[in-house]
């Protein structure tokens, strides 16, 4: 609405909403206000909105009233859902060039119905839907160029507009880009050409507006934060939470798809390309210190592969020709059973606001990642089956019966703290959450804040009703009573290793952060 309503992309007409909303989506810019996320998606949804503001006002309405309001969720989703029916056009149309019709059309159906295409990017205005659709038109170039070399020079304006969508279409980019220096030498310059229509106002927007070639959100600052690398390859391949073989099954064929391709002749550069693109894209977002992608339904940061992945069940396609008997029968029954399991999971995905609860409910999945591994508690069967033992032992407001569930998803519990003068403790997790026992009082955790670090410590204040929590940097965080004197960061100490214990002064009024390179820092009375 911004930009149809006013020329610009910045969000200042809206302060009176975003004043009074914590929202990590807004960032502010030289005084004005901005979504955070990449330009692309919006610029592609300004067809959309200006039909639907033009049709309301001819019934006396108007849309953006309707927005100061209430975020007209359903108008989202409808335009995520085009976008999303777009791109299996342009999957279907790709198809069509490489095999036969009804295969081409029941391909297009397992991409549209069988992964995150349905369940992620048609719900709602993630970068992934437009994302894929950018990816899905390069890739029906790409196959129209092998017929017509001249073509494959317009291939570089979807491809670079992938890249204002979302950053990690870089990958996508690169190797694309590098196939087409290999393959259409000749016609190189025009697509370096003709990628200027999409580079140039990029760029000129982001020093228009942030003073530098990029926006913030594309600096490589999540990649390599993540510390669990190997979990996070593995996560994002095959955990309940939000494994990809294990929300689109079918998917396994495509594997096994990229394995016949790079063995058949006319093809392997195209095909050695797109494998190197998904593996890449793997290693990425399993870079990312969120690799389960936040509050999110099955791979979600893996849906921008889905035309690449659906590519490569066409040599599976062919494979199948070349069966007969058994072996066809077996083939073909085991596709559409892992093809008929993908659309059951994804139709809950799509349709069911349970699957969506699991990311909070009993407790936050950011927070607790461990969580992701619980076969015993798998988004996509939230609503089917009873609740499980795990969500009735929080509600049972049990500390103990939640310690073993936490300790059974390898929670680590890190001490236990008595409280001063009574019958009591608190157990305190590395995530930071606080289980009180006896006459110990709940006053807070991190979790509960929404402070994601990890926790190493633990202390009560003498004769008064708080605690602080010590962070492995060196933060502290106060809860109850509990005054805040400093911390690490905030005097701007940067220990050599990690923060270790955290001790309170006879009076409470100061504490003595401690390293476990035995450096000592005093805080409050402590100090004197």
């Amino acid at each position: 609405m911004s930009i149809i309503k006013e020329g610009d992309t910045d969000l200042d007409e809206y302060e009176s909403i975003l004043a009074g909303a914590d929202n990590f989506a807004i960032e502010t810019v030289r005084g004005h206000r901005y979504s955070i996320f990449p330009l692309g998606t919006y610029l592609l949804t300004v067809p959309f909105v200006f039909v639907m503001d033009e049709v309301l006002s001819l019934q006396s309405q108007d849309l953006d009233s309707q927005i100061r309001q209430r975020l007209p969720g359903h108008r989202e989703r409808f335009i995520a859902s085009v976008l999303v029916g777009l791109t299996a056009l342009f999957v279907y149309l790709f198809l069509n060039c490489l095999i036969e019709q009804r295969l081409a059309l029941f391909l297009t159906f397992v991409f549209a119905f069988c992964t995150p295409a349905w369940s992620t990017a048609s719900r709602s205005l993630w970068q992934h839907g437009p994302s894929m659709l950018m990816l899905a038109i390069t890739l029906y170039i790409i196959q129209l160029a092998r017929r017509r070399p001249v073509l494959i020079q317009f291939a570089s304006i979807p491809l670079a507009f992938s890249y204002v969508v979302r950053p990690t279409n870089l990958i996508s980019v690169a190797v694309l880009s590098l196939l087409v220096l290999l393959s259409w030498r000749r016609h190189i310059w025009r697509y370096a050409l003709w990628s200027l229509v999409v580079v140039v106002p990029f760029v000129a927007f982001n020093v228009a507006v942030y003073g530098s070639l990029l926006s913030p959100y594309y600096l490589p600052s999540r990649v390599g934060a993540s510390t669990q690398f190997m979990e996070a390859v593995w996560g994002n391949l095959i955990s309940p939470g939000r494994g990809l073989l294990v929300y689109s099954p079918v998917l396994l064929f495509s594997f096994l798809g990229m394995f016949l391709a790079l063995k058949r002749a006319g093809s392997r550069l195209i095909d050695g390309s797109l494998v190197a693109i998904i593996f890449c894209h793997l290693l990425l977002i399993s870079s990312f210190d969120h690799w389960w992608a936040g509050h999110s339904f099955g791979p979600r940061y893996f849906s921008d592969m889905m035309p690449y992945l659906i590519y490569f069940l066409v040599p599976v396609a062919g494979a199948l020709k070349r069966l007969a008997g058994a072996p066809r029968t077996v083939f073909v029954g085991a596709f559409l059973c892992l093809a008929v399991l993908s659309f059951s999971i994804h139709l809950r995905g799509a349709k069911d606001w349970d699957v969506y609860a699991w990311n909070s409910e009993p407790i936050d999945v950011d927070y607790y990642p461990e969580r992701l591994w619980d076969w015993s508690d798998t988004p996509f069967l939230r609503g089917i089956l009873p609740r499980r033992n795990s969500i009735m032992i929080w509600d049972s407001s049990s500390p103990a019966e939640r310690l073993r569930w936490l300790t059974r998803l390898g929670v680590k519990t890190l001490e236990t703290v008595p409280i001063h003068g009574g019958k009591g403790y608190y157990v305190l997790d590395q995530h930071g959450g606080v289980h009180a026992f006896g006459d110990a009082v709940f006053l807070g955790s991190l979790p509960a804040s929404r402070i994601r670090t990890v926790a190493v410590d633990m202390e009560v204040v003498p004769h008064s009703n708080g605690y602080w929590i010590l962070a492995a940097d060196g933060g502290v965080f106060s809860f109850g009573e509990a005054q805040f004197f400093g911390s690490l960061p905030t005097a701007g100490i940067a220990p050599d290793t990690p923060a270790k214990t955290l001790t309170s002064t006879p009076s409470g009024k100061g504490y003595a952060v401690e390293t476990e390179g035995g450096e000592r820092t005093n805080f409050g009375d402590s100090a004197r």
